[in-house]
Formats: structure tokens, C-alpha cells, sequence
């Protein structure tokens, strides 16, 4: 990596053995000491007074011992790392998504946040409560068929030494929901309804009761919880503990680990998935995006992993270029914290990608 003065957004690098390193400056993410959970002090609570969900809130707030704040004014006044967001389903909308967007879209330093809502006040609370048993073992990408990306459809299954894949039908889909930790789907979607093909759709009326599991998909309009019949709620209603998708059209030749990435494998406590979608977000806006709008439900600072997926062995500055060597990472999207990252400008992976 080469210095500068400057302080940089994330960076995101690719290799041709899809390993994606999410090289995250300092100036976006305030650094942590590797593999430890997340300070306290360093989430909020957001809830409206008027909101039907309060009392989870303060619930929360209460059983955590965080601050709690009303307005999201204050949220950006305090600058914390993680917002949960409790908010009954009427209480967001086209407009409540978007002055969030813009809010947090040129700011110097980015706010992982999670939405915590459910069709009712019960159903937001276990999806609070589920958080601490998410597990990252049993893992599969469902890719409908994408001719431009020359993708054919299929379920991939990473749970064995090689990966293996079986036709994406209706039936196996719903099955594979039932076992996942953690699902990506990419192709075709809808408020109410993701697209296996020309003739099959996923409603919410076929999701059958899940696993703790977080599902992701990369597919148009699924996240609008306060419509009808929302896919989105449907699977936390139905039992996943984390939904990240798009509250309008993403373009799936920008996404971080379209088709076969799954980009929230990896992530660990010092590294969880709310700042992945917000490293997914900053890859939209590079792109095709004028505001971010992919959106977490669930509380971002769940991880999948324990420990982080590599271990340093080197780390020599020379000349302003920092060179640091990892050992023990596997394919895949992986998350990399590099302390002081926000000094350089410049990262290039060796035998991979620059940027």
C-alpha cells in the first residue's frame, strides 16, 4: 500500500482466486484489536418516542447497557460505530430509507446499521434474541440463471472439501433455507417474491420455518418491510436472525461476491456483517448508486466466525508503502482489517487486483 495525506474510503480488491480483501481505513471504521467484539460504548439504540416498538428499545437499551437516543440527528452528533434501529414496519418508508441514505452517504466515517423490526413486537424481539446463535457452517449460493454474467442456475453447496451444486428448483431452495447458516441469493426479486425462473417464484407463503440463519439476497425492491406481504419480513418472521437485499434495483455486476462469494462467510467479531453491507454499499455508489440502499435487518454486529479467517505474519513499511503478508486465508470474499489504513491510497494485492 502506498501513503498519502489523505484519508480514503474502503477499498475492495479482488483476485482471480476470489479472494476479495476489504481493506478498511481507519477513517471509516474506527479500529479494534483483531478478534475482539465490538466496545459497547461504540453502539446506540435509535427509536422514535411514537413508535409502537419503543418499549423494545428501551428494552434493549436497558438489558445491554447502551446509550439510547431518539433522533437520527443525534445518531450522527455521537459518530458510533453500530446503530440498531428498532422501528415497527409502518414506521419506515420510501422517504425514511432514503433521509437515512443521505444522511450517511458523505459523511468521512461510515455507521454500520441494523434494522430491528418484525411484523409484530414479538417477532422484532426474537429477531433481537437470535442474534447470538447465528452459526457460519453450512453455507450455499443460489444463482438463478444470468446470461449476460454467463451464470447458470443452480444451489451451491460449500458445506463439503469441494463445493457442489444441484438444480435450483422450488423444493430445493425451500430445503436448503431449512438447513442454511448462511444463503445468498442473486437473480430477479420483488417486494413480495424472488424469481427461481420464467415460471417459479419464492413467496413469502412457501418460506418454511428457518434456522437461525442470514439470508442475503442481491435481487431488485425485496427490502420494503412496511409493504405487503414483504419477503424480507416474511423471512424474519419465519425464524432468520439477519435479511440484507436492496429497497430498489442493485446491478449484480457491482456486487462483492456475485455469484459465489458470500460475502458475510467470513466475517468476524472485529469484522461483522454490518460492516460488510456497508463495504457493499460504497462498492453501489462506485458503480451505479447516487445513494446507498442496500439495507441490513438485524443487528449488524453479528459474525459468522469467531476468529478472523487469516493470520499476519509480516507487516514492513518501507518508503511509504506498507507491505503485509497473511497466511491460513481461504477462498472466498474475506474481511481484512489493516490498522491505519485510512494513510494509504493505493492497495494492490499480489498476483490480484489493484485499487
Amino acid at each position: 500500500m502506498n501513503e498519502t495525506d489523505h484519508r480514503t474510503p474502503p477499498t475492495l480488491i479482488g483476485t482471480c482466486l476470489l479472494l476479495l480483501l476489504m481493506a478498511m481505513a481507519a477513517a471509516v471504521f474506527p479500529m479494534q484489536a483483531q478478534g475482539a467484539a465490538p466496545d459497547l460504548e461504540s453502539t446506540l439504540i435509535l427509536a422514535s418516542p411514537t413508535d409502537p416498538y419503543y418499549a423494545l428499545a428501551q428494552e434493549i437499551a436497558e438489558q445491554e447497557g447502551l446509550p439510547f437516543v431518539h433522533t437520527l440527528d443525534e445518531v450522527l452528533a455521537l459518530d458510533p460505530i453500530f446503530v440498531v434501529w428498532v422501528v415497527s414496519p409502518g414506521g419506515l418508508s420510501d422517504q425514511s430509507l432514503v433521509d437515512f441514505a443521505l444522511a450517511m452517504r458523505d459523511r468521512p466515517s461510515t455507521i454500520s446499521t441494523g434494522i430491528l423490526t418484525g411484523s409484530t413486537l414479538d417477532d422484532a424481539r426474537a429477531l433481537w434474541l437470535r442474534a447470538s446463535d447465528v452459526q457460519g457452517e453450512r453455507v450455499f449460493a443460489a444463482n438463478a440463471k444470468n446470461p449476460a454474467g454467463h451464470i447458470q442456475a443452480g444451489i451451491i453447496n460449500f458445506d463439503g472439501t469441494e463445493p457442489s451444486v444441484q438444480p435450483l428448483t422450488l423444493g430445493n431452495l425451500v430445503g436448503r433455507l431449512q438447513e442454511a447458516d448462511y444463503l445468498t441469493f442473486t437473480g430477479h426479486g420483488g417486494t413480495g417474491y424472488l424469481v427461481l425462473d420464467e415460471h417459479t417464484k419464492l413467496r413469502p407463503g412457501r418460506i418454511p420455518p428457518l434456522p437461525p440463519a442470514v439470508i442475503a439476497t442481491g435481487s431488485c425492491n425485496t427490502f420494503r418491510p412496511w409493504e405487503e406481504d414483504s419477503i424480507a419480513l416474511a423471512f424474519v418472521d419465519q425464524g432468520a436472525a439477519a435479511y440484507a437485499g436492496f429497497a430498489y434495483s442493485p446491478n449484480a455486476g457491482y456486487l462483492i461476491g456475485a455469484f459465489e462469494g458470500l460475502p458475510f462467510r467470513y466475517t468476524w467479531p472485529g469484522y461483522p456483517i454490518g460492516h460488510a453491507v456497508q463495504v457493499q454499499n460504497h462498492g453501489t455508489l462506485q458503480g451505479f448508486a447516487q445513494i446507498a440502499y442496500y439495507f441490513l435487518m438485524g443487528d449488524p454486529r453479528i459474525a459468522l466466525q469467531a476468529e478472523p479467517p487469516y493470520r499476519q505474519v509480516k507487516a514492513q513499511k518501507s518508503a511509504g508503502t506498507l507491505t503485509i503478508s497473511y497466511a491460513g486465508a481461504p477462498a472466498g470474499v474475506i474481511p481484512v482489517r489493516i490498522p491505519g489504513g485510512a494513510r494509504f491510497s493505493f492497495v494492490e494485492v499480489s498476483g490480484g487486483d489493484a485499487a
